[in-house]
């Protein structure tokens, strides 16, 4: 599926107009998640409970729809802590001045992936907001740094449990949901 819709972009890309290849990018980011807190079972654990950094690889298309405004898609893979996630988003950017390269940017969207335990990949929402400094070497070719927030709510998060007794120790697995809060530091290349 994911290659499939790659395919796609990349032969939109090869086709569109030159006019609106100046007005396409991509987008490949490489996301530290600097892991804050993480709420699950009616507990907050912070970083001292446990190690919170995260990793993220993403690629995004995005349109320029005025001189201050783009808008586009991406997918990716998250790496968190205890769980992997693959959202697929939409992203929209706000340049504040026309002659300075500074932006706002916001990601909204969804992890897709399998319901059941052990599945390679955890579904839920996930949503990024932060500011970004794309520095361009070319026209269209240059490198692109963000610092932002990013949340990501689970649907499915796997935990285990250790009830100790006088006679015997039992352990059960189970599922819950969870909600992580983290800073967002990212590089990556704009072409």
């Amino acid at each position: 599926m994911k290659i499939r819709l790659l395919a796609i972009i990349c032969l939109i890309a090869c086709f569109a107009p030159a006019n609106a290849q100046r007005r396409l990018h991509f987008d490949l980011d490489y996301h530290y998640f600097l892991g804050l807190t993480h709420r699950m079972l009616g507990m907050t654990l912070n970083r001292g409970d446990f190690d919170m950094d995260a990793h993220s690889a993403r690629f995004a298309v995005r349109y320029d729809i005025s001189q201050r405004v783009s808008a586009g898609v991406g997918i990716g893979i998250d790496a968190y802590e205890s769980y992997n996630a693959a959202p697929v988003y939409a992203t929209c950017r706000y340049r504040f001045l026309d002659k300075q390269p500074l932006y706002a940017f916001t990601n909204l969207g969804y992890s897709i992936g399998g319901s059941g335990a052990g599945g390679p990949f955890r579904r839920g929402a996930m949503f990024d907001v932060g500011v970004g400094y794309p520095l361009m070497l070319t026209k269209n070719f240059g490198f692109n740094f963000q610092i932002g927030y990013n949340l990501s709510h689970c649907s499915n998060f796997d935990y285990s449990y250790t009830v100790a007794m006088p006679d015997y120790v039992m352990i059960g697995y189970d599922t819950t949901k969870s909600i992580r809060h983290s800073l967002s530091f990212g590089v990556g290349i704009v072409f």
